[in-house]
């Protein structure tokens, strides 16, 4: 069985490279997602590690004597009531969690040789000083907007669920709204927050989906 999953792990490692390879020869980003520090990395995490590293070593073998650079981040994403909750019932602070399990993914790295340019994570100076930039830069130009918005929330997985996505269990002594897809618990929430216009990329969004990121001439501010 174990074997079976490593073939096939290879195999779709192989088939992304050549994708991403056969693309136009462009300087290149590539990124893990930002991994929750709610609990310790797991094989998932470790295999879209694995993958980007692949990647960005097959370019460098590949592209050894050009000009063409490639930056391979990844790192820990350390916000969220996932995370403040995780550090409660460990009974230490938000601070010392982020901490620990940050490290444990800095670790995970160094164990399996992973080649990154840079860890980033979301509470370093540097991380805040350019998500500030870029917000500034987003707010001036009126596309971040403050309004109210309710809807079912679930904690478990950050993110409204709509209202034909979840269901009722009743229980002794109340009903609990539950997402359909995951069975974890939502609550109603109603809340003032930030919002992002996304409508006025609509244009922009459809046409590189059209042409494609190659041919697509990128919006500059």
């Amino acid at each position: 069985m174990l074997r079976n999953l490593e073939l096939y792990a290879a195999n779709k490692c192989c088939l992304v490279l050549k994708y991403l390879y056969d693309q136009k020869r462009l300087n290149h980003f590539v990124t893990t997602p930002v991994f929750y520090v709610n609990s310790v990395p797991h094989l998932g995490h470790l295999y879209s590690t694995v993958l980007a590293d692949a990647y960005c070593r097959f370019r460098a073998m590949r592209e050894e004597n050009s000009s063409i650079e490639s930056i391979f981040s990844t790192g820990t994403d350390e916000h969220g009531n996932k995370i403040q909750n995780a550090a409660k019932l460990l009974g230490i602070s938000t601070d010392d969690h982020c901490d620990n399990i940050s490290a444990h993914f800095r670790k995970m790295c160094s164990n399996f040789s992973i080649e990154h340019s840079q860890f980033i994570r979301t509470t370093d100076i540097r991380h805040i000083a350019v998500v500030k930039h870029f917000w500034n830069k987003l707010y001036e130009s009126g596309y971040i907007y403050k309004s109210h918005y309710d809807g079912w929330y679930c904690e478990s997985e950050e993110t409204f669920v709509s209202q034909s996505a979840v269901t009722g269990s009743s229980t002794s002594s109340e009903k609990q709204m539950m997402s359909l897809e995951s069975g974890h618990p939502v609550t109603w929430t109603s809340e003032e927050n930030y919002m992002f216009k996304l409508s006025d990329f609509q244009k922009h969004i459809l046409n590189w989906l059209h042409r494609g990121i190659h041919n697509f001439n990128w919006i500059k501010y």
